[in-house]
Order: C-alpha cells, then structure tokens, then sequence
C-alpha cells in the first residue's frame, strides 16, 4: 500500500481515525489499465423524471435522488453517523454501508441527530460488488496516489458535470465510495471507479475526517441541485434593501423639523449641519424597518415638543 501514513487522535479512549487527502492531484495516473465498469441494472438506467424547478439546469435536482453514498468498512460508529447527516443537510438520502466494524451503534445515532431516518433506512452489505451491483456510475473519494487511468476532479467539476449529464437524459444510479478511515480504498476497490474525486485542501495539514470528506461532496452536490437560500431568508433579505430617494427626503424633512424644535438646528444658521447628517445617513442606507423607527423617534420627540409629555 503506497502513500504516507495517517494520522490518528486519542479522544475519550477511543482511536478516531482519519481520512487522508491531499493538496496535490495524484500525478500517476495513467499507467494501469482501465477499469472494468460495474453492471448496471434495468431498472437503475431508467431516466428520473423528477426535475426540481428550482435546479441551475433542467434535471439537476434529480442527481439528488440518483445518488448512493458508498462506506467501505467505516470503523468508528460515530462517523457513520455524522455522514447521515452530513447527507441529509444537503439532501442526499441514501447510505450503504461495507462491513461496517460496529452497526447499529449508539455513538452512530447519537452522531446522526435529526438525520436517524438517513441512518435507519442505511442498507449494509457483506461486500462491496453487492454494494455497487445495482450502480450504472462508480466514483471514488480519494487522494493517494494511484496507478489508475480515469478521470479525476475536484467535487465542484463533479457535482456540475453529474448535473449535466443527468440534464442530457443519462440516467442510472452512482454510487460515491469512501474508504476507511485509516487506509482508505484498496487499489482493487479503486480499479472499479470510472470516476476520481479528489478535495484539495491546501493548508499545512491535509488530513479530513470521514464525514468531513462526505460533507464536502454532499455540499457540493447541493449547490448543483439548485440548493436556495431558504424562503425566509431570502425575505428578510428583500426587507432589508435600503428605501428609495423619495422616503429619504422626506425623513431629512421631518429630521430638520425636530431639531428646529428642539433648538438644535438654528434656521437662521444652519451652517452645514444639514448637508452632514444628509452625509451620514447616506451612507447608512437604512431599510424600510430602520427608517420607521427613525421617524417614530422623531415623532415621539415633537410629542413632547407638543407638551404631550414623556410616556410613564
């Protein structure tokens, strides 16, 4: 087994290990012969009709739904929980595990949170061709070099280019493969890849955990499948956009007013104190919400003017 040897972290007794990624492509990766692709089953390449309106392209949210995310022999309970998940954050819902060491667990479900339906329709299979039996596509998670010749990509240029395909009316399901957490994916498990997905960190340390790793792609995927800032959000935002021309001439009337008032703005002199608050509130932009409490304090203050009084 080639590449350096990963490194590992005491918490709470137990050993939690990492997945290894690293900041650089393999650079060898064209000099072992091509992979036997995995067969596929009737029924797995049968195009889903299921196009999400919100997608970047026509039948890009169906990637969501056409998607198997792959743990070959995860060996902490706890990642498998955290990449259910991670999964279900970015709406991936379909986890199969490889001879998981420890499943069901509870470190998994405490890991899972509100992600448990993830992990309790989680399929497990004794090996990993049953694993992949039923996939048309199969890309791997992994940064070590290796003597492969296929395609690899960064997860943005995956997830864009899967949505892509799917848009053009390939279907099939794919299955994403991620090894262990301490020696990831053997070159035999590689050689069923068509495709390499490879996350660069770039920092001094270029060591993901499992879920980490699962999280990124699952992000990635999201983004491709039309993911939107939630309704709510995008709402405030709207009442958040700073108010017109007009209502502000018409605040910078009602501010010189009260402060003529109050005494604070002679007319006879007003200098430039005017043309500085006109400076300053321009360059505040207050929203419609903020320029109603500005109006409604200096209401409140020619109240009092009025002799209505301060509130008890």
């Amino acid at each position: 087994m080639h590449g350096r040897r990963i490194r590992c972290e005491e918490e709470g007794g137990d050993r939690l290990e990492y997945h290894a990624l690293s900041t650089t492509l393999p650079e060898a990766l064209s000099q072992a012969p091509d992979p036997s692709p995995m067969p596929a089953s009737t029924a797995a390449q049968e195009p889903n009709a299921n196009h999400g309106k919100a997608s970047a392209l026509p039948g890009a949210r169906s990637l969501l739904n056409n998607l198997r995310v792959v743990l070959v022999e995860p060996q902490h309970p706890g990642n498998i929980g955290a990449c259910a998940r991670a999964m279900k954050n970015f709406g991936l819902r379909e986890l199969a595990l490889v001879a998981p060491q420890k499943f069901p667990h509870v470190d998994a479900s405490a890991m899972a949170s509100n992600a448990g339906d993830v992990l309790d329709a989680a399929r497990v299979f004794a090996t990993l061709p049953e694993a992949l039996a039923d996939c048309a596509r199969v890309v791997a998670s992994s940064a070590r070099p290796r003597y492969i010749s296929v395609p690899v990509s960064t997860p943005r240029e995956w997830a864009q280019r899967a949505a892509e395909r799917l848009a053009a009316g390939e279907g099939g399901r794919t299955a994403l493969l991620f090894g262990r957490e301490r020696t990831g994916l053997l070159n035999e498990e590689l050689q069923l890849a068509h495709e390499l997905i490879v996350i660069p960190t770039g920092g001094l340390d270029s060591s993901l955990n499992l879920a980490a790793a699962v999280q990124v792609l699952s992000y990635e995927i999201g983004l491709a499948s039309g993911a939107a800032l939630p309704e709510r959000i995008i709402e405030d935002q709207a009442e958040n956009q700073p108010v017109d021309q007009a209502e502000m001439e018409r605040f910078y009337t009602h501010l010189e007013r009260a402060l003529i008032g109050t005494r604070f703005l002679d007319p006879e002199h007003p200098r430039l104190l005017m043309r500085r608050l006109r400076k300053l509130f321009g360059r505040t932009a207050p929203s419609a919400n903020e320029m109603n409490i500005l109006r409604g304090i200096l209401t409140s203050v020619e109240d009092v003017l009025r002799g209505f009084g301060p509130r008890p």
